[in-house]
């Protein structure tokens, strides 16, 4: 069957190759790319809203299947199809060697690494959830490691995306952005500070979702109800809610009252 479609792709482009003037021709080329990965996109989007209303006809969207679909993780991983069908399309509607193919297909591979930071961000949200769902995990502050690790792939997907652009190898950037690192940690100053306590709360168990805890210096006293990458949420006993840069519950003195 594959090889079926590859021949009719292929003699499509021969017919093409008889359009004239020149600049027709590559329209023609572009417009059955873009109508084929519209047309993709589309039978993904009815495939994934049928998947959903099976979902929720059968009372089946609770637990695992609940936090699979609120994660996001199935329409974004669903978003690599339509990316395949315009790379085939262009390899082979295309003549080798075009300008005009190249380019397509590294826009086309930039976002395919932007399209796999936000599915790998999903994947975190979904063991994170789950891990909250089934054994109780949300009491402890795990949520900024996850965070963590969300930032590091869209770290290394701006990477990936930076090198196809210039056409630089990926070592290349990252010894560029080496050589800025003093400038960078200037910029970005209080953000890797919050980073550095979120990651030391986090690994040390210091608070946990639920602590009574009191930060004087913050006018904060209650329950813990959120612990971010760089920011704790405090649920005050009127009701009211503070939220302290994670850096102050390192360099600042607070109480926990969880051992009473």
């Amino acid at each position: 069957m594959m090889q079926t479609l590859l021949q009719s792709l292929y003699a499509v482009r021969d017919a093409i190759s008889a359009v004239q003037p020149p600049l027709l021709q590559a329209l023609v080329r572009v417009a059955l790319v873009f109508a084929g990965t519209w047309v993709s996109y589309e039978l993904v989007r009815w495939f994934y809203r049928v998947v959903r209303r099976w979902l929720l006809r059968g009372g089946r969207l609770a637990g695992f299947w609940s936090i699979l679909l609120n994660a996001k993780l199935i329409p974004r991983a669903l978003q690599v199809v339509p990316l395949i069908v315009m790379g085939l399309l262009v390899g082979t509607l295309f003549p080798e060697g075009r300008p005009l193919r190249t380019g397509l297909l590294v826009l086309n591979k930039a976002y395919f690494y932007f399209i796999c930071a936000n599915v790998f961000s999903s994947a975190m949200n979904v063991i994170y959830m789950v891990g909250n769902w089934r054994r109780g995990v949300s009491a402890s502050p795990q949520k900024g490691i996850f965070q963590v690790l969300k930032l590091l792939g869209y770290l290394f997907a701006a990477v990936a995306v930076v090198a196809t652009l210039s056409g630089r190898d990926p070592t290349y950037i990252l010894s560029g952005m080496t050589a800025l690192s003093a400038v960078l940690m200037l910029v970005f100053k209080d953000s890797i500070l919050g980073l550095t306590a979120g990651v030391t709360l986090s690994g040390n168990g210091m608070i946990h979702i639920g602590d009574w805890i009191v930060v004087p210096g913050a006018n904060a006293d209650g329950e813990v109800v959120d612990i971010a990458l760089t920011t704790v949420r405090v649920r005050n006993w009127d009701n009211t809610i503070t939220t302290i840069p994670a850096y102050d519950l390192i360099a600042k003195p607070f109480t926990n009252w969880r051992g009473m």
